[in-house]
Formats: structure tokens, C-alpha cells, sequence
């Protein structure tokens, strides 16, 4: 499986950068993942608020960040704390709350190529957790991506 995140911001629009986007091949969406202070409140906090289930925790040998995926009719949210060594710590943007939003693609290293020419900024080299790889990539239009 291979991600392309999109984080939220301000995205002001523009042709080019439009274009580059549609041409990304995009699968299907994969997860909406929310940065959170504590995987153990927060994962209780979306089960109870909104009955979603806890299906795994996990953490990633390669940034330090711990993952929780909780699903529920076929949404995924993927609460994440962040580490000191993960990539999205040493971007400097990193806030509590909605992060990104995680799509399936064809083939990375043509979606990432494609994102830097939208302008995109190559935050890490490609990560490989399991069968999954993922990249994160920072465009001008304070648009991110993984």
C-alpha cells in the first residue's frame, strides 16, 4: 500500500498546482489522522463520543511516533502522538488537532515527483512501515503531504 497525506491549511488556489494535484492517481482515502497530546485519552475520548473502536496501537521504529487506528462504519482515524525524531516534528509545524488526510496512490515515487512540481518540499526520505510506504512532502501553499 502506498499513502500520500494531504495535511490541512489555507490552500489558495492555482492552476498549476491544481493540475499537478489531479494527475496524482489517487486510490481511495485511507485515513483522516488527528495529532493528539495522549493516544490513551484521545482513543477513549472517540469511543465514547462517537463509538468509534480501537482496532490497533502501534509505533513506528523509524520516527518514534505512535499510532493509534480506530474505525468505525468503514472511517478510519488515525490519532497520532508525535515524537521528538519524526519527521513532522522537525518540520516545525505540528499542532494539536485535524492533521491530514491519507490516500492511497499508484506509485509513490511518481506522486512525489509530480508534488515537486507543485512546488512541494520533500520533508524525509520515503518511510517503509510493513507493506505500506509513505513520504512527507510540504507544499508552498501550506498544503502538506505524506
Amino acid at each position: 500500500m502506498l499513502l500520500i497525506l494531504f495535511w490541512l491549511g489555507m490552500i489558495p488556489e492555482s492552476e498549476r498546482v491544481r493540475k499537478n494535484i489531479k494527475s496524482l492517481k489517487l486510490k481511495r482515502l485511507d485515513h483522516i489522522a488527528i495529532v493528539v497530546k495522549s493516544i490513551k485519552d484521545a482513543s477513549k475520548y472517540f469511543s465514547e463520543l462517537l463509538d468509534f473502536e480501537v482496532k490497533s496501537i502501534t509505533k513506528s521504529d523509524v520516527t518514534g511516533d505512535r499510532y493509534c487506528a480506530m474505525i468505525k462504519n468503514n472511517i478510519v482515524l488515525e490519532l497520532v502522538e508525535v515524537s521528538n525524531r519524526s519527521p513532522l516534528h522537525k518540520a516545525g509545524k505540528i499542532r494539536k488537532g485535524l492533521n491530514h488526510i491519507a490516500y492511497t496512490v499508484e506509485n509513490i515515487e511518481e506522486a512525489l515527483e509530480e508534488l515537486k512540481k507543485a512546488g512541494g518540499q520533500i520533508l524525509a526520505e520515503t518511510i517503509t512501515h510493513g507493506k505500506i510506504k509513505f513520504n512527507y512532502v510540504k507544499l508552498k501553499m501550506n498544503l502538506y503531504l505524506k
